[in-house]
């Protein structure tokens, strides 16, 4: 049977020196085994530090809405797309936005619906000094009808108002993937929290101007990272957003309950910040 030779009684040796031997490469090896369970215990507990980086985007996509109203069901009465070519401007009407809001849910007497852009010229122009073929959006209007206005405002002590979150295209975990991260479940939370959402009054017009946001993390199961090498980022978009609240002046059209108030979408900056995660 094969056997440790360090572990043996060489010639010569006595009994007492042997044990001595014996002991320190215990002990020598007690002490390797406990550093390296040491650094695997640095590794998986590592907090990576944060690196802040920013880049110039020519264009931003369009991005999806989730559209919500507490004790009514609500309609997009139409949504307006302003269009720039470069030389002028132009504008395209598509009635009750149809073609865009195709998924709706309800929970806890809350009804939401999810704009999701289908149109042909996808994205915000940014970048004037590329010669590219338009045209662009500039800017989308909405205009939104609370079916039961009375009903929800007897239940609230503020006038009637709907709730719509932006979201970038490639995330939405409320509707549409599962979460592969913590940053995931924290990003989504946020959304269920509506912590980024802004408010569509009635007789008030809301303009509201996002910018994008990228977390780029490393996933605990990366083992790239764990050996030191470039990690396989996972990453996650979302869109910051700044809004502001004008009384609307009287019109024929909230006189007669086409809509009861409007919201403006339109890129806030072409900046878009990156947080990556480095160990």
């Amino acid at each position: 049977m094969w056997k440790f030779k360090i572990f043996q009684l060489k010639l010569l040796e006595s009994k007492n020196f042997w044990r001595l031997r014996f002991m320190i490469g215990i002990t020598i090896f007690l002490l390797i085994m406990s550093y390296i369970s040491y650094l695997i215990f640095q590794i998986v507990t590592d907090k990576p530090m944060i690196q802040l980086t920013h880049e110039y985007l020519d264009k931003l996509s369009i991005p999806d809405l989730e559209i919500c109203c507490s004790e009514s069901d609500i309609q997009i009465t139409k949504c307006v797309f302003t269009l720039d070519n470069g030389t002028s401007t132009t504008s395209t009407t598509f009635d009750n936005c149809t073609n865009f809001i195709q998924r709706s849910r309800v929970e806890n007497n809350i009804y939401c619906y999810l704009f999701e852009n289908n149109y042909t010229s996808t994205y915000f122009f940014g970048n004037p000094d590329i010669n590219l073929t338009g045209p662009w959006v500039r800017n989308i209007d909405f205009y939104f009808k609370i079916d039961n206005i009375t009903t929800m405002t007897s239940k609230f002590l503020s006038v009637g108002d709907i709730s719509v979150q932006l979201m970038d295209p490639n995330f939405g975990l409320l509707w549409k993937g599962k979460a592969a991260s913590t940053a995931d479940l924290y990003e989504n939370q946020k959304f269920k929290l509506q912590m980024n959402a802004f408010a569509g009054i009635q007789n008030m017009s809301t303009m509201v101007y996002f910018t994008k946001q990228t977390i780029q993390t490393i996933l605990p199961n990366d083992i790239s990272a764990i050996f030191g090498t470039t990690p396989n980022y996972h990453s996650i978009s979302y869109l910051n957003t700044i809004s502001r609240y004008f009384p609307m002046h009287s019109n024929e059209n909230v006189s007669a309950g086409n809509f009861h108030g409007h919201f403006n979408i339109a890129p806030g900056s072409f900046i878009h910040d990156i947080q990556t995660e480095k160990l």
